[in-house]
């Protein structure tokens, strides 16, 4: 008869597996972002391809009332997505350092603060677009690659010495115009914030959730 007990996992094996299982946790919500995006882009184009946006400004509707209440209506939408991934994330295992203490506020405000910004940055891309079908495909392909390509992008970039200190002074800046960017980055900051305490401060002091 064979048996096989493995050594148990050493604390830097397990720290690497929550990295590992906490990163792609973040990216999976990065992909389903893009989804909530683009349903807020179908609807709006939708209104103004058959011309029902033109029939509320004849019946007296102004235009800041009417992009006001659909902004409105996109957010309160929005929060069941937002609550939702709030809730999975906490109830999962590995997540601490997204669910405990300051890093659960600040994931909280990541997630909140994503409406108004992925809201408006769907919206200024309705603007070029004349097709729902077109804007929906759109925007789900701009949120995806602003979300999940830049943040791994930006990710590699930081820990590359030569290109570290450009990153953050400057290209995270930049990149940071993009609501689906900044949701990853914070995010992913969040994950690896004990790793970037020792690479980036020596291990002599310690990131607070709320640094960023």
């Amino acid at each position: 008869t064979a048996r096989l007990h493995p050594f148990p996992d050493t604390e830097l094996e397990k720290k690497q597996y929550s990295n590992f299982n906490l990163s792609n946790l973040i990216f999976f919500i990065l992909i389903s972002i893009p989804f909530s995006a683009a349903s807020f882009a179908g609807y709006t184009v939708y209104e103004k391809e058959v011309k029902a946006k033109d029939q509320q400004m004849i019946s007296g509707v102004s235009i800041p009332i009417y992009w006001l209440s659909n902004w409105i209506w996109d957010m309160f939408s929005y929060q069941f997505t937002a609550w939702l991934l709030i809730i999975i994330i906490v109830s999962l295992p590995d997540t601490d350092r997204l669910s405990k203490g300051d890093a659960l506020g600040a994931t909280i405000a990541l997630f909140l603060l994503l409406a108004p910004g992925i809201t408006s940055f769907t919206y200024l891309q309705c603007f070029f677009l004349n097709k729902s079908t077109a804007a929906q495909i759109v925007v789900l392909f701009t949120t995806f690659i602003t979300g999940l390509i830049l943040t791994i992008v930006g990710t590699v970039l930081r820990l590359i010495n030569s290109t570290s200190d450009i990153y953050v002074n400057h290209l995270r800046v930049l990149f940071c115009l993009f609501p689906p960017f900044a949701i990853g980055d914070g995010l992913l900051n969040l994950a690896v914030i004990d790793f970037l305490s020792f690479t980036e401060l020596g291990g002599s002091k310690k990131y607070n959730p709320f640094d960023w």
